[in-house]
């Protein structure tokens, strides 16, 4: 904040109002000094340029003021530059319009200023808080109210505060309430603040005070006149900032100060220098402005001097020393200036052999359609117009650019050298490296590439000698055999090429197939070779065979397919296969191993080998594994619809042709099952099926009461002593069959928990073994187990009717009733073992048995069965 006296000075732009022809500008200031109720009005006007000012005055509603009681314009007559108004009313305002004839007799546009009339003014601003306080010479007893320039702030009415209209952008003094001196603070001072802040009674206005709303001088401008000086010359520097103001046009009374290496005078804004000197050249002057409160705006831009004296300066626009041109395009247009006063002569000449030759007269070189002939130094001969010796002169390189032009090639290798102007066919070993050399004549020297259809190299690296270009090509290989094209091109146009056809031969490699293949016993197995060869390969099985290789050429001479088709007739065919492609340059051998993919075959001779009352002994023979591994399990239900089961057979290790023994424990008396057994690996299942009916549980009859006593002792006797002949052969058959597997079923029986599955190898290479039971423990431990017979002996199963082998589907079969019922032992509820002995053929003389009607059969034998013979002795 500023506390000033009134003084103000209002002055218009520096820029003139663009007026109709011969009309004067208007003033160019104005200058307004406020001192009690006096107003001095003041301008500036350039001497003899006019005649007559005159001056008029309105208040602040636009009446106009009478200067006495009839006039209400003042003429001031030349000289004179200012006027007086007297009399006028203190915080009122009024605006002054000034206008002049010049000595044409031709009026200028009127010139407006507001101003006020106020003892007190405030400058702040924008943004700054800012406290206004004048005495008003009210007394305490006054009524008065405190205005801005568009509302009313606040009114105190005999010492009371009445209001106060807004309180955050007005803060009022602790002594408000004396109506003597007002004490404003604006909050945030805005533009829309600036103007006559008052203090009044009922009757009218006492005491103001003006708020100004400042800027900071703006960023100042230097400018030079002349722009381009001249030694010897008068030079001014002009500075010109502004200081921006509310309301109206309050002068802000910029002073300006200037920096650098200088000299000269200063007069107000500008910097005058009499005589421009070579010296001065590099001279950098800037600027400075300060207002009236002391703020200083930041440094102007320098302005550099750099006097004119000719010729001098010679300079080439584009400035370059060398310039590259295309041929067939326009050189140009190249400028040449020079600092000449007055303006200097300019003639180009071209230098060629030596010797520089006018090409034309002026500033500018343009040539169209240049060849590259017309290469070569031009210059710029700069001449002063009064006196021919002082010259200057300046040089430019022209390079004239073309497209590359192959005049000739050859290629040769370490032992050979081939010349060609067309295309040619060379062929050679990979291995080799061809060197190629062509004679080009370009501009820039080319990059040079080969390339084909199938294969792009990097650019080559090559050697130079004169318009001669050598390159290695790269190393080839046979799949690159064909047309290569090699392009010189220098980005001018297109550049030109040359084609050659490569043939590059090479022994086989490269085979691409199936190496590892996995098929079935009784397929074809089709095996497909892709191989690059150049010539064509031949091929043969290494081992003997009836086999035929097909050989067929692909899309390219190089690459062949070659394709045999073999029959798998049984596993042995399974193994590795060489495979001998050969051509004239040398052999490789290739193996292709077949491997075995498929489902288990299924279990073969799959049959019943003896069954109770309650269990099934089972035997099957384990079928190719289909390469991998195998594992096997057992389904069952009874035909009678009952719930499948399933028994999972655990082995030890099962070999192809090797014989499984399984057991089903725990079955219904005198029931038909169907039974399947499966095989199983990683690509799927086979099974085998058949179907058996357990035995009858034997139950003991009570003898008939009524039978008499002799007829039961006689059929006792006969049954003791048929029991005593078949137990006895019983016996000994038993014995010596026991003698070789006791020890064997003892383990097994004893390590086994209660219904245990589990699976043994029978690694004995006895002539025939089977399985056989110690009924009592059978019986009693309910156990389940599998017996596996690896003597790979082939049984005969064939009288069996209830066997079903060979299946491919997994679910059980349905078969037909069984014709024969198998023979076997059972156990009544005493635990007695009792055998069924059937005599098919009837005993010649056949007495009569007493009571034969009433008899207990005990035994019954079945004659029409066989049983295998028995095992060697142990002895043996």
């Amino acid at each position: 904040m500023e506390l000033i006296h009134i003084f103000l000075i209002f002055s218009v732009d520096f820029l003139s109002v663009m007026l109709a022809t011969g009309k004067p500008d208007p003033l160019k200031d104005v200058r307004i000094n406020a001192i009690g109720k006096n107003a001095n009005i003041s301008w500036n006007i350039s001497l003899n340029e006019w005649k007559t000012t005159i001056i008029s005055l309105y208040d602040s509603k636009g009446d106009k003021v009478t200067f006495d009681s009839s006039n209400a314009y003042k003429y001031v007559p030349f000289p004179n530059t200012s006027y007086e108004i007297v009399n006028l009313t203190l915080c009122a305002e009024y605006v002054v319009n000034i206008l002049y004839k010049n000595t044409a007799g031709q009026w200028s546009d009127f010139t407006k200023r507001k101003f006020w009339m106020t003892n007190t003014t405030v400058t702040a601003e924008i943004e700054e808080n800012v406290e206004l306080s004048w005495r008003t010479g009210f007394t305490d007893n006054s009524a008065i109210s405190v205005y801005a320039p568009t509302k009313l702030i606040y009114a105190v009415q005999f010492g009371t505060l009445i209001h106060n209209s807004d309180k955050k952008k007005y803060k009022l003094g602790e002594k408000s309430k004396d109506v003597s001196t007002i004490n404003i603070t604006i909050i945030r001072v805005e533009t829309t603040d600036a103007g006559l802040y008052r203090s009044r009674d009922d009757l009218n206005v006492n005491r103001c005070c003006l708020l100004v709303v400042t800027t900071k001088p703006t960023d100042p401008t230097l400018t030079i006149s002349p722009e381009h000086p001249f030694v010897n010359s008068r030079v001014i520097f002009t500075c010109h900032s502004t200081v921006q103001r509310w309301p109206g046009y309050i002068p802000s009374n910029l002073s300006y100060q200037f920096f650098g290496n200088r000299r000269g005078d200063d007069e107000n804004n500008k910097l005058i220098i009499n005589t421009l000197a070579k010296s001065d050249k590099g001279m950098n002057i800037s600027c400075q402005a300060t207002d009236d409160r002391k703020k200083v705006s930041i440094m102007s831009d320098a302005v550099t001097l750099d006097p004119y004296y000719g010729p001098d300066n010679v300079v080439l626009k584009p400035g370059h020393t060398t310039i590259n041109v295309t041929e067939g395009t326009t050189l140009g247009p190249i400028r040449c200036t020079a600092t000449c006063n007055p303006k200097c002569l300019f003639r180009w000449k071209l230098n060629q052999s030596r010797t520089f030759e006018d090409v034309l007269s002026g500033e500018t070189l343009n040539v169209e359609n240049i060849k590259k002939n017309k290469a070569g130094i031009y210059r710029c001969l700069v001449v002063y117009p009064y006196n021919t010796t002082l010259r200057r002169r300046t040089d430019i390189s022209v390079n004239v650019h073309f497209s590359p032009k192959i005049r000739t090639l050859w290629l040769s290798d370490k032992n050979y050298t081939y010349g060609s102007r067309s295309p040619t066919i060379y062929s050679f070993s990979e291995g080799n490296h061809l060197t190629i050399t062509l004679r080009i004549e370009s501009n820039p020297d080319p990059q040079i590439v080969i390339h084909s259809s199938l294969l792009k190299f990097p650019t080559l690296l090559y050697t130079k000698q004169s318009n001669d270009f050598s390159t290695k090509l790269p190393s080839l290989r046979c799949e690159n055999t064909g047309n290569f094209t090699i392009h010189a091109s220098n980005g001018i146009a297109y550049g030109d090429n040359r084609t050659v056809n490569l043939v590059i031969r090479c022994k086989p490699r490269d085979v691409k197939t199936e190496r590892k293949i996995g098929t079935k016993v009784n397929t074809d197995v089709r095996i497909v070779m892709n191989v690059i060869s150049f010539p064509a390969p031949t091929v043969t099985w290494l081992r003997k065979t009836a086999f035929i290789w097909r050989v067929e050429k692909d899309k390219y001479d190089y690459r062949h397919n070659i394709s045999s088709t073999i029959r798998i007739t049984s596993i042995d065919d399974f193994s590795e296969h060489g495979i001998k492609i050969c051509n004239t340059l040398g052999c490789i051998v290739e193996n292709i191993t077949l491997k075995p993919e498929d489902k288990p075959e299924a279990p073969r001779n799959f049959s019943v080998e003896t069954t109770t009352f309650r269990s099934v002994n089972l035997s099957w023979i384990v079928g190719f594994n289909g390469g991998h591994e195998q594992t096997f399990s057992v389904q069952f239900k009874t035909r009678d619809g009952g719930q499948e089961v399933t028994k999972t057979v655990q082995t030890d290790d099962i070999t192809t042709g090797s014989t499984v023994y399984f057991t089903l424990n725990e079955l219904k008396a005198d029931t038909s099952y169907q039974v399947m057994v499966l095989s199983t690996n990683k690509h799927g299942k086979r099974n085998a099926s058949l179907e058996f009916k357990t035995k009858v549980e034997p139950t003991v009859k009570s003898p008939s009461k009524s039978a008499s006593m002799p007829g039961i002792l006689v059929g006792i006797g006969c049954g003791i002593a048929v029991i005593l002949i078949i137990v006895t052969s019983l016996y000994v058959f038993c014995s010596r069959r026991n003698r070789g597997t006791k020890s064997e079923n003892e383990n097994e029986d004893s390590n086994e928990p209660a219904n245990a599955e589990y699976a043994s190898v029978a690694k004995s290479k006895s002539k025939s073994k089977k399985v056989h039971y110690k009924e009592d423990e059978i019986e009693t431990a309910n156990d389940e187990y599998a017996v596996v017979d690896k003597s790979n002996k082939k049984i005969d199963y064939t009288e069996n009717d209830n066997v079903y082998s060979n299946q491919g589907d997994a679910d059980l079969l349905i078969h037909q009733p069984l014709k024969a019922k198998p023979s076997g032992r059972s156990k009544n509820q005493d635990g007695l073992t009792y055998i069924e002995v059937s005599f098919t053929r009837k005993p010649k003389d056949r007495r009569r048995i007493i009571g034969a009607e009433n008899r207990t059969d005990y035994v019954d034998i079945d004659f029409t069965r066989k049983a295998d013979p028995l095992p060697d002795s142990s002895d043996e």
